[in-house]
């Protein structure tokens, strides 16, 4: 907020006077009683005030009084109106009145503290702007103290409103039916035809026949709620699990892993799909080998060049040559037109032998960029180390060759150093730059099981020139924690990040591999192109940490929507797990600024 006070005429100084005269005795002459005093209240010229008008900036004028001799003033007021000169923004900077020409000024104002006289522009503290930061949600109101002269009116005020609008999350919400799940994971979401579509994968026996999970679907047409749908294969003893949705070529493609549900190196699963064509569902179809030639898991998908690209990882002999070494795990993708799929290339370099793990795909600059996280000692130098690596490929050149992400210095560190994973990348038109930027985002750290200080979430982004440093997006708390599961979006030009954290990180050991995850609040930040926003809590707040995870985020209908999964309180006391949803609204800002006793000014 900036300030600016003038008045609205040029200089005009009226003065009053009341002066009296006396008579005082000569040294020689002859004692005679006094006089009563003589009271002067006019001028020379009879008049009782006289207007001075200064015709230019710092012109020096001065009135004259004619009194008796010996004569002293008892008491003059003088009122003094000042205002820019007319046809310039000049105003006086430090006038002065001084009585008697003696040098001893009665009155002088100081510039210094508060701008020229009748052009106020600073606060009572000297300043010239005054910045304030709301992050209450119930808004907030501050007082600021304006140096004015005396019976002073504002005549204009400035004020600059630029941050981050607190939003207005709804309350959150249930997609699934509180059945007393035991399980429910990973919704992803997308829009089709006009609908909402949420996909997860559920292990709740209103749907499972055993121990089993499959992959449920339920859409949202801005009103209501349809009915949730099973997509996988009803009565089967398969793992269903990991799953994806996409809109591509008029259809909705749901996309998932089915088979024993092991995600390391001697699990068997395949990558399969259903589309959706507005009337039916069409039959499971295979996009991968079959599961007995071994894993298919963590696909990933997006549209390139009227195709749709699917990523995954995976152990099948047919593609990986080391796929029988008990630790080696591929990246591989494959392609579909609307008619025939591609047969599955490897991404990763065929003299790769070491764990390959989390994916993921976007389109930037008409090329294919895919992004994952290696131990592959080849790239990360010191066994343990785990880094974040990309590629980028288009039709006629194919695949660029591998870039690193993680700090350089990572490689001397050997165990010390710090593991980069989870990577997820997300194109945004920064409003700032003006420029279309790539994103990557990722997990970073040494998780709090093995007592590290916790995974922090971390970011770097691409112009199309060079990838600026790496930055921390998360806070450090005041104790260790873990940080997972990050992911991005973008509407009406903020960027959004959305990602897990919390102290509840569970551990499970799978071949040579321990497979971890984070469970807590669900926590979301906001960019506009230069500054990020404070981080806002998403699950409930003033309860500890909560037991959410794996956060997606999109938007629809002009609104930004979360999910993720969390454990509730059922009616008749037990304990469900469920798919969980808000949405936000983007509520309005007032500002509102009130001079003195005046009246409000008001802006939306």
């Amino acid at each position: 907020m900036s300030l600016g006070a003038k008045a609205s005429v040029i200089a005009v100084v009226a003065v009053l006077m009341l002066a009296t005269a006396q008579l005082q005795p000569g040294a020689d002459a002859q004692e005679i009683p006094p006089l009563e005093g003589l009271e002067l209240n006019v001028f020379s010229d009879d008049l009782p005030s006289r207007d001075l008008v200064f015709p230019g900036p710092g012109y020096n004028d001065q009135t004259t009084m004619v009194l008796p001799n010996h004569a002293f003033i008892d008491s003059a007021t003088v009122n003094m109106t000042f205002g820019t000169f007319p046809g310039t923004k000049s105003a006086p900077w430090d006038p002065t009145l001084d009585v008697g020409a003696d040098g001893d000024p009665e009155w002088a104002f100081d510039s210094d503290r508060g701008g020229p006289l009748g052009l106020q522009d600073r606060f009572s503290d000297g300043s010239t702007e005054q910045v304030l930061t709301f992050e209450d949600e119930d808004g907030g109101s501050h007082t600021f103290y304006v140096r004015l002269p005396r019976d002073a009116t504002i005549t204009e005020a400035y004020i600059d409103v630029e941050g981050y609008p607190i939003p207005h999350w709804v309350r959150q919400y249930p997609v699934t039916p509180r059945t007393d799940s035991p399980g429910e994971y990973g919704p992803k979401m997308t829009e089709y035809d006009g609908w909402l579509w949420v996909i997860w994968e559920s292990s709740d026996p209103e749907w499972t026949t055993g121990e089993d999970s499959d992959i449920l679907i339920r859409a949202f047409d801005g009103e209501n709620w349809h009915r949730i749908t099973e997509l996988s294969e009803k009565f089967d003893d398969d793992e269903d699990d990991i799953p994806q949705i996409i809109a591509f070529q008029d259809k909705l493609y749901a996309i998932w892993s089915r088979g024993d549900g092991k995600a390391t190196a001697g699990g068997n699963s395949e990558l399969v799909y259903r589309a959706w064509d507005g009337e039916e569902w069409s039959p499971i179809a295979l996009i991968s080998g079959p599961k007995e030639r071994g894993l298919n898991t963590y696909e990933r998908c997006v549209v390139y060049n009227d195709k749709l690209y699917v990523v995954w990882k995976s152990t099948d002999p047919n593609y990986c040559n080391y796929a029988y070494n008990g630790r080696d795990l591929d990246i591989l993708y494959a392609s579909f037109d609307g008619t025939k799929w591609s047969t599955p290339e490897e991404i990763t370099e065929s003299t790769n032998d070491a764990e390959d793990w989390s994916v993921d795909a976007v389109v930037f600059n008409g090329r294919l960029y895919v992004i994952w996280d290696t131990w592959e000692t080849d790239i990360t130098v010191s066994p343990g180390n785990v880094d974040v690596v990309y590629k980028s490929y288009d039709e006629k050149g194919g695949w660029s060759r591998l870039r690193n992400l993680s700090p350089p210095e990572d490689k001397t560190l050997a165990f010390n150093a710090k593991q980069d994973a989870l990577p997820r990348f997300y194109v945004w038109f920064n409003p700032v730059t003006e420029e279309k930027e790539l994103y990557a985002i990722w997990m970073r750290g040494r998780t709090i099981l093995s007592g590290g200080d916790g995974y922090h979430i971390v970011y770097r982004r691409y112009t199309g020139s060079d990838w600026l440093p790496m930055e921390q997006l998360s806070f450090a708390e005041d104790e260790p924690v873990d940080q997972m599961f990050p992911s991005m979006i973008s509407y009406n030009g903020t960027l959004y990040a959305i990602w897990t954290i919390g102290t509840n990180t569970t551990s499970r050991s799978e071949g040579g591999t321990t497979l971890i995850a984070t469970y807590g609040d669900i926590i979301i930040r906001s960019f506009d192109g230069a500054r990020w926003s404070p981080i806002l809590e998403l699950t409930p707040l003033g309860n500890g940490y909560d037991d959410a995870s794996h956060p997606s985020i999109y938007i629809y209908d002009g609104k930004v929507f979360a999910a993720w999964e969390t454990p509730l309180e059922t009616p008749h006391g037990t304990t469900s797990w469920e798919v969980i949803m808000r949405h936000l609204q983007i509520a309005p800002v007032t500002v509102q600024m009130e001079f003195g006793e005046g009246n409000i000014v008001k802006w939306g």
